[in-house]
């Protein structure tokens, strides 16, 4: 029985996801860069839950107007009796709706917005769809490209909450202006795309029909759901107790805030010195794909407000060393194929589509597979495809066998040491100490774990021949 309630819960959790994963049409041109947001007043934090909780915070603040309405009572049928699965989504999202619904209330848009990543990805950071939309507001590549997402081998905005909340909230923004302030409308462009809304309020002009959400019969099946779903959702997120719903206990001590750096750190090595599990750090800074944060420029690591101090104390301190990472530009990989007779393909790089080529002489150029081609750019059988145009070329075979290469003949070019291990040395700390990562370190020994680090033992470390 208890494999069976397992089996239906996380059947369950699939369809709420893909449910709510957004649509790959969704793209908006945006000339305006990504606005830089400067960190949360903690007083702010202090102030607004000195008497009432995250939840309580947000309820008072939904006033989207709602009608008794036959689609959204089969939402609110639908969630009933999930306690689980609001469980475990509240327990997700409750650290990070301090900081959410700060941006949110400062934009004076609706609340009601808090609820888009819930439906779209239950407040999972690293999760993927199929139609490659990617972290908590499901952002597929090239709408995060359009809203200043970078997006390189090191490093996906779309993953990172602080970076894909702004574009996300930047996005309805515009989609609230094109669709004349009707929200209802924004939303659901930016679940199904403006295309696809347009269509349909354009269909309905030509019949004499209404143009409000509600009369639009001819969008696709997911989005006539998506909004009786999020309004739905904001019954029960006003009066839990009503629809027999407990969400996760608030603490404002939760609240996530972005803490902002001027170098490249390793998360595994931070998480060590200021008592956060590696895991729960990578996860809460699921941007930083090799858990190294950016090479060059300001940039920021979400934390819990109570770990602030102590980690800038750490930084400024030298105990989180300076990591040592490659620049990454902003870009998977600015090389481009400028001669189209080139064979080489490209290693998750771009290419430049030139007069006469077509979806399958760009895989034969770049030795890559059509499906693949079209799932790396979002591309259907019915995609124009434009000379100038860039495509992502992602050939993950060979980029792997040329990472390979590159880190032997780097571990070749270093100094090998063994070095002993002290009373209170940590793998994090040897691997600090020694200049290099926390990775490297546990790929040069057997050692993988703190707790097989016994006092005495030794560590290879292979160090910079100039150190």
């Amino acid at each position: 029985m208890k494999r069976l309630q397992t089996a239906l819960f996380t059947t369950l959790l699939a369809i709420l996801f893909l449910s709510g994963c957004q649509n790959s049409s969704n793209a908006v041109m945006s000339p305006d860069p990504v606005k830089k947001h400067d960190n949360p007043s903690l007083n702010w934090i202090d102030d607004t839950f000195s008497e009432q909780t995250v939840w309580q915070y947000m309820a008072k603040e939904m006033t989207m107007p709602t009608e008794s309405n036959s689609r959204i009572e089969k939402e609110i049928d639908f969630y009933k009796n999930k306690q689980r699965y609001f469980t475990d989504v509240s327990t997700r999202a409750e650290p990070y709706m301090y900081w959410l619904s700060e941006q949110i209330k400062e934009r004076k848009m609706p609340m009601e917005l808090v609820l888009i990543p819930i439906i779209e990805s239950a407040f999972r950071t690293d999760v993927v769809s199929s139609q490659n939309a990617a972290g908590i507001w499901q952002i597929v590549p090239s709408t995060g490209k359009n809203f200043g997402l970078k997006q390189n081998q090191l490093y996906d905005g779309r993953h990172d909450v602080v970076a894909s909340t702004t574009a996300a909230l930047d996005l309805l923004e515009r989609l609230h202006k094109m669709f004349d302030n009707d929200w209802l409308l924004a939303i659901a462009a930016y679940n199904s795309g403006e295309g696809r809304v347009m269509q349909a309020i354009a269909k309905n002009k030509k019949q004499g029909k209404p143009t409000d959400f509600w009369s639009l019969s001819t969008l696709p099946p997911t989005t006539k759901q998506y909004i009786p779903r999020l309004l739905a959702l904001q019954s029960i997120f006003k009066n839990p107790e009503k629809y027999g719903v407990k969400l996760a206990k608030a603490d404002k001590a939760n609240a996530l805030i972005p803490v902002k750096i001027d170098q490249p750190i390793e998360l595994s090595a931070a998480a060590d010195q200021i008592g956060i599990s590696a895991n729960r750090l990578q996860h809460l800074n699921a941007g930083y794909k090799k858990g190294v944060t950016n090479a060059n420029g300001e940039h920021y690591i979400l934390l819990p407000r109570a770990l602030e101090t102590q980690f800038i104390s750490s930084i400024e301190s030298g105990q989180i060393a300076r990591a040592k990472v490659k620049s990454s530009t902003d870009q998977p990989n600015t090389q481009t194929a400028s001669n189209s007779k080139n064979k080489t393909p490209n290693t998750q790089g771009q290419y430049t589509i030139e007069k006469g080529d077509s979806l399958s002489l760009i895989a034969s150029k770049n030795n890559v597979k059509i499906s693949d081609l079209k799932k790396w750019n979002n591309l259907t059988d019915k995609s124009l495809i434009l000379p100038g145009q860039k495509l992502i070329v992602n050939s993950t075979k060979l980029a792997n066998a040329q990472n390979n290469t590159a880190q032997k003949n780097d571990t070749n070019k270093r100094q090998k040491i063994v070095y002993t291990v002290k009373q209170g040395d940590s793998l994090g700390k040897i691997a600090q100490k020694h200049g290099v990562k926390l990775a490297e370190l546990k790929s040069w020994n057997t050692i993988k774990d703190d707790k097989k680090l016994k006092l005495g033992s030794k560590v290879t470390v292979y160090v910079d021949s100039n150190s």
